[in-house]
């Protein structure tokens, strides 16, 4: 068998937050905290988010969600206003320092509670396939 190259083709972080400042769940605190976020991962990328409700329908689940793109990366986040929660997912092929967006989390929603996995996605320079 011989050996092939791989290279990483994206950096993914699921990122479970907890105990978030309650100010910040709003339209416009919410695409401030996507900048900041994207500012990290693409400093030179500037593209606004959209924001919109959702559950309506019921107040456990009522909160925004967010979807943010710009050239390389992708962010996606459901605010939950009840418990102030956020399940924030970043995809990039753009190299980026999981720790930094740590310490914005921390400073941008003013919380200490969070649980964070990441994933590598790696691309087969051989075959061209995924493993």
């Amino acid at each position: 068998m011989k050996n092939k190259e791989k290279l990483i083709w994206s950096v993914d972080c699921m990122i479970d937050i907890f105990d978030c400042d309650p100010n910040v769940f709003n339209e416009l605190k919410i695409k401030e905290f996507a900048r900041a976020i994207s500012k990290i991962i693409e400093p030179s990328e500037e593209i606004v988010g959209m924001v919109n409700p959702f559950g309506d329908h019921e107040s456990r689940m009522k909160g925004f969600r967010l979807v943010h793109e710009n050239m390389n990366s992708l962010i996606t986040a459901n605010f939950v206003e009840e418990g102030h929660k956020v399940f924030l997912n970043l995809s990039s092929c753009a190299p980026y320092k999981v720790s930094e967006v740590l310490g914005c989390i921390k400073e941008f929603l003013k919380t200490e509670d969070y649980f964070c996995r990441r994933a590598l996605r790696e691309y087969d320079m051989g075959s061209g396939e995924s493993e």
